[in-house]
């Protein structure tokens, strides 16, 4: 609730500027999911950066950074001006040129179920809690509530497509914090996603907020990347029961050398500018790291344009915030705030 209040405030203090995005799909419990569009233009066909937060209900400053995010590029806006975070500056010019060139979709709580049960129960395994709240398949057990968003994508959602040894973060059991759904794109917020990523066809990169392990990290999440054999992708029957093990092996992922170069230009731009305002090192890297992980927003976005050629390219990024708490002390959660909320500018600055 007190998010959706932030969303509808700024809409009212910057009319013109802040464009609220109703969801289409309420969650389990019922509650509406909002997204805010920054745009100069009431309906844009600028190219757009899609920022996400709170997929997991336990990781609660991912909210707090994309709606920060949002405030402070308003509020320069609106004041003509320019923005420091520590170390880190942004020109009044620059800041403007971003406004000119790009609109910036944010969705700060994907899974606001989650959070609400993660914030209000009492026991501290019910504050990190990770799934949304459906009960279906629970057969009344609460370990059983619930699907992990960031595993329910519609990408290498099927677990046979991992090699016997690659042991995929991922679960087709209910119980496992990892629950991946009775299948791709079954839930409520997820669809949502999906929503803006189907009526915004402008949209050209995603980052997804989460926490921790101070990482900025790019596809692929499901295997190692390269970029000489197109015809070794996540389509091809060759695939099959082979993704996911680490270090040398049978099946590599195909990426474009160009796009890999972009997805690391950019990646480094976030990571310079999010080290100048406390001197935080953020590492830049694949997503995938000695773990497979199937049915992750980042990888889903990319893929679209692959497995259908009428969808655009968006490349995917998951940030990952703090050092490994993903409730730090509010003291520290201030500093993270700043320090990824210039991260995030300069990346959008680097889009242009």
């Amino acid at each position: 609730l007190q998010v959706e209040q932030l969303i509808d405030n700024l809409v009212f203090q910057f009319p013109g500027l802040a464009h609220p995005v109703l969801l289409p799909n309420p969650t389990a419990e019922g509650r509406s999911c909002k997204a805010l569009r920054l745009g100069t233009q009431a309906a844009s066909s600028k190219d757009t950066v899609l920022i996400t937060g709170g997929v997991h209900g336990c990781e609660w400053g991912s909210c707090e950074i994309a709606l920060n995010l949002a405030t402070v590029l308003l509020r320069a806006k609106a004041e003509q001006g320019g923005l420091g975070f520590g170390g880190t500056t942004f020109h009044a010019q620059q800041i403007q040129a971003l406004w000119a060139q790009r609109d910036i979709l944010i969705f700060p709580l994907v899974n606001p179920d989650g959070r609400e049960f993660s914030q209000v129960q009492a026991g501290p395994a019910d504050a990190a809690w990770r799934k949304n709240r459906r009960r279906i398949f629970s057969n009344g057990l609460l370990r059983g509530i619930g699907v992990d968003i960031n595993r329910n994508f519609n990408f290498v959602f099927d677990l046979n497509n991992f090699a016997p040894n690659a042991a995929p973060v991922a679960s087709a059991d209910p119980s496992n914090t990892y629950y991946q759904g009775p299948g791709p794109d079954s839930e409520a917020e997820t669809q949502n996603l999906i929503s803006l990523l189907d009526t915004t066809p402008h949209i050209g990169w995603l980052v997804d907020l989460h926490s921790a392990g101070q990482s900025m990290c790019f596809a692929w999440n499901h295997d190692d990347a390269q970029t000489t054999d197109s015809t070794m992708n996540f389509r091809a029957t060759r695939a099959r029961g082979k993704i996911g093990t680490p270090g040398p092996s049978s099946y590599q992922e195909f990426i474009a050398q160009p796009d890999l170069a972009r997805l690391q230009q950019l990646a480094k731009r976030f990571a310079d500018d999010a080290r100048g305002v406390h001197q935080t090192v953020y590492d830049i890297r694949p997503a995938y790291w000695n773990n497979a992980y199937p049915g992750t927003s980042h990888d889903y976005a990319f893929s679209r344009h692959l497995a259908d050629t009428s969808k655009s390219k968006v490349l995917g990024f998951v940030c990952e915030w703090g050092d490994m708490n993903c409730q730090p002390p509010w003291v520290d959660m201030q500093a993270i705030i700043e320090e990824v909320t210039a991260g995030l500018i300069g990346f959008c600055i680097e889009t242009i």
